[in-house]
């Protein structure tokens, strides 16, 4: 979804076309299941200044959304 997001601005979920808030949902949903499984894996107390994957994308998603996507400049 992100990649037809940053490809053709817009995106389609279920056949309808999706707002940048819903994707931004999903995105904050799997980066909390993360950090809630981190807690018990013992990485939440480590030190750990690589990004996972699945952060990166995260990353990439906010930075197109405040850059990019921003109804207003800035």
């Amino acid at each position: 979804m992100a990649y037809h997001l940053y490809r053709n601005g817009k995106f389609y979920i279920d056949d309808k076309e999706g707002r940048i808030t819903q994707l931004e949902g999903c995105f904050s949903f799997i980066n909390e299941i993360d950090k809630y499984n981190n807690k018990f894996d013992g990485n939440a107390n480590k030190k750990i200044f690589r990004f996972s994957s699945r952060e990166k994308e995260f990353q990439k998603f906010l930075f197109y959304k405040y850059f990019y996507a921003n109804e207003k400049s800035l």
